[in-house]
This record gives structure tokens, C-alpha cells and sequence, in this order.
């Protein structure tokens, strides 16, 4: 038994010595037989005891169009599936029989059928200005696909391009800014204009004007008032000039200029008073001229004045009044004296103040009677004149003018 088993061994050895590799083509022949080709496939060890059963691998992947799954559409990222089948001599096979490796069944691919184009507006940004018309501002406007990618052409997006910039009035930030009154230079009433600007709060810019009433209007800031008012001036008088707008209101230096007048805030019991400085000569003729039109016009000649310094009970001042006929001629008084003013002496017994009144017309009632061919008149007075002492001075409180036909 051990000589059979060791024989039996060694034939085995011998048998798989000469054997092909698993796979190859054997063949086996005897003589006179034909050769027959056979496929040799090797066979587990542990399954010795199995039949030869050959093993086809020859099927292939056949690959099914891809499907859109889901509902995403116009996305770089959509989902899809197909069917992937193993295959041999055209028909469906175990998976088995195909040795590549199976594609893919799902993935994810660009989707593109549902996508649409539009335009898309952003916010507007901040008005170049709070006051100005008009203000400008800005947004951005696009055509996006619909899933927010750019689109090449603004030309793909449908209608037309929404606006970028926006413009329109914009008072929200207006303010008046007051300069103040100018000063207007003058002799007697005039209009003062006051001095306002229109300014930008946010960037402080001079703005329209009419901006600022806009914003009045609207009740965003409050009304200015007036932009003008009336005022009393006399920079611009000249000497003869300051008796026709009465003494009153003349500034200090105004009535120093008029040498050699002063001024006094209060003097005797009034004030505002304008006074000659002792022995000084004042000699004041209006530039106005009053019209004569009627033989029973009829005006008030007023004046206040005391004596301050000097002697009293002289005579110091004359008032009175120069007349012209329709050619601008001078009219002599018809005295010896000429063509001085028509006037009376004014005397002083005592330093009281007096509100002297003369009535002048062409009637027999006038105190300063004109003659029928007076066409208009102007208004004189003198200072330290005549029998005055060498120190006297004289104050003056008013000097005006007026019609009284009707009183």
C-alpha cells in the first residue's frame, strides 16, 4: 500500500508539471485522433470535487441616455439617472459577465432648459445731495439668469433696461443761513435787504433759494420773514439836507460832520438833540423842494430849538424858507434886503425850549405869504446869526415840514 500510494503521487506531479496555465488552450491526442482545443480554467483548490464548468466574461456595459430627476431645473447642479446594462450577444446579462467596471447611474450635470432671463434691480444709494434740484443717486440694475448667474448680453434679458440713476428735487436738508441786514447807505428812509443764503446741511454748499422756500412751504423749516424792511439812514445826507429829514435819529457822527453840530442823547429835558457849539455858525437850506399847485395850499413850517450857551433876550436864529418861480428862478422877498429867505428873527429871553410854527401859503393868513408866481419853496434855518453873542449856542430838537391845506 505505501508502494501503490508514492507511485500515484509521483504520476499527480507529473500530470500538473505538463500542464497548460489556467486559461490556455490544452490539447490532448492520441495517435490517430484529431486534435480538440479546449479552454482550461482553474478550478479552486477546496473544489476539487466540481465538474469543469467553463466561464463566459465576454458581456459589455450598454449605457441608457441620461434622465433629469427631481424638480431643480436651470442649475449647475441638477440631478439625473439612467439605466447602465450588462449586455451579451444583445441581451440583458448577469452584471456578473461584464468585468469593467459599471458607469455611473445618477449624477449631477448643468441644467439649462428652464432658465429665463430678467432683470434685476438693486437698493438706491444715497442722494448726491440733501438740497438741490435735482439730486442724483444710483443703483444697480443687471440681467441674471434666473438662477443669479450674469447673463453675457444685456440684450437676452426681455423689455426694457430699468434705470440707474434717479433724479429729483431734494429739500430734506435745507437751511437758511441769515447774514444779517445790509447796510444801505441814504438820507432819510430806506430799504434795507437782508443778507440770506440757502445752504446744504449735509455738505454745507450754498443751495438755490428756492430751495429754502420749498422747504418753508413744506413745513421742514421755518419761515425767514421778511427779506426787507424800512429804516432811517443819513450817511448819505449832505449838510443842507439834514433839516429836511428833522434832526431826529442822526447819529452822532453824522451830525459832527456837520460842523459845527453836535450831538446829544439828551439835552434841556429832550432828546436826540443836535447843537451847535458856542459862537459856531450854522447855516442849514434844504434840497427839498415843497410844490405849489393851488393858491389856497397851505403848509406848516416846524421847528424846535432853544438857546443853550450865551446871552440871553438876542436875537440867534432865523427861520425861514428860500421861493422859486416855475422856472427854478429865485424869487426875491420883496424887502429891502432881497433875496434873503423869507423868515422871521427868532429871540430868546431864557434857555426854555420853543416849538416855533409858521404857517406859509399864498393865502392873507400865511405868516410866510408867497407871492401869485411862487411854484415851490424850500426850508432854511440859521444858527448864531445876527445880534447872537460871540458864545451862544442853539439846540435843535426837530425841523420838518408839512401840508395842512385840509386842517
Amino acid at each position: 500500500m505505501p508502494v501503490t500510494q508514492n507511485l500515484w503521487k509521483a504520476s499527480l506531479i507529473a500530470t500538473l508539471a505538463c500542464a497548460p496555465a489556467p486559461g490556455a488552450l490544452a490539447q490532448s491526442s492520441s495517435p490517430g485522433d484529431v486534435v480538440v482545443m479546449r479552454r482550461v480554467v482553474a478550478k479552486p483548490t477546496n473544489a476539487t470535487h466540481i465538474p469543469d464548468q467553463p466561464v463566459e466574461d465576454d458581456g459589455r456595459w450598454v449605457e441608457g441616455a441620461w434622465q433629469w430627476t427631481g424638480f431643480a431645473a436651470c442649475t449647475d447642479r441638477a440631478p439625473r439617472s439612467r439605466a447602465v446594462t450588462c449586455m451579451t450577444d444583445d441581451k440583458p446579462a448577469e452584471e456578473a459577465r461584464c468585468r469593467l467596471p459599471k458607469p455611473a447611474t445618477t449624477d449631477f450635470a448643468e441644467r439649462r432648459d428652464g432658465c429665463t432671463f430678467d432683470w434685476r434691480t438693486g437698493d438706491y444709494g444715497a442722494w448726491s445731495s440733501t438740497c438741490a434740484d435735482p439730486a442724483t443717486r444710483t443703483r444697480a440694475v443687471q440681467c441674471l439668469r434666473s438662477d443669479g448667474i450674469p447673463a453675457p448680453d444685456d440684450g437676452i434679458c426681455t423689455g426694457p433696461k430699468p434705470d440707474v440713476l434717479d433724479e429729483a428735487e431734494q429739500i430734506s436738508g435745507c437751511a437758511w443761513e441769515d447774514r444779517g441786514w445790509n447796510n444801505t447807505s441814504g438820507c432819510g428812509a430806506v430799504t434795507e435787504q437782508r443778507d440770506v443764503a440757502c445752504r446744504d446741511t449735509s455738505s454745507g454748499a450754498q443751495a438755490d433759494p428756492s430751495l429754502c422756500l420749498h422747504a418753508a412751504e413744506a413745513g421742514l423749516i421755518g419761515d425767514l420773514g421778511s427779506l426787507t424792511r424800512s429804516a432811517t439812514d443819513y450817511s448819505a445826507c449832505s449838510d443842507n439836507e439834514a433839516f429836511d429829514k428833522g434832526l431826529k435819529g442822526y447819529e452822532e457822527a453824522l451830525v459832527g460832520r456837520l460842523a459845527p453840530m453836535r450831538w446829544a442823547a439828551s439835552r434841556g429835558g429832550r432828546s436826540g438833540v443836535a447843537y451847535s457849539i458856542p459862537g459856531g455858525n450854522v447855516a442849514f437850506q434844504s434840497t427839498a423842494r415843497y410844490p405849489i399847485v393851488s393858491d389856497d395850499q397851505k403848509f406848516e413850517i416846524a421847528l424846535g430849538i432853544r438857546q443853550g450857551d450865551g446871552d440871553p433876550d438876542r436875537t440867534g436864529a432865523y427861520l425861514g424858507i428860500v421861493v422859486f418861480n416855475a422856472a427854478g428862478v429865485r424869487i426875491p422877498n420883496g424887502t429891502s434886503y432881497g433875496f434873503y429867505p423869507w423868515g422871521a428873527n427868532l429871540s430868546f429871553s431864557d434857555r426854555a425850549w420853543q416849538d416855533r410854527k409858521a404857517i406859509i401859503g399864498k393865502t392873507a393868513a400865511s405868516v410866510f405869504r408867497l407871492p401869485a408866481d411862487a411854484a415851490f419853496f424850500s426850508p432854511l434855518v440859521y444858527l448864531n446869526n445876527g445880534n447872537a453873542s460871540p458864545n451862544a449856542s442853539y439846540e435843535v430838537d426837530y425841523f420838518t415840514v408839512r401840508e395842512v391845506t385840509q386842517e
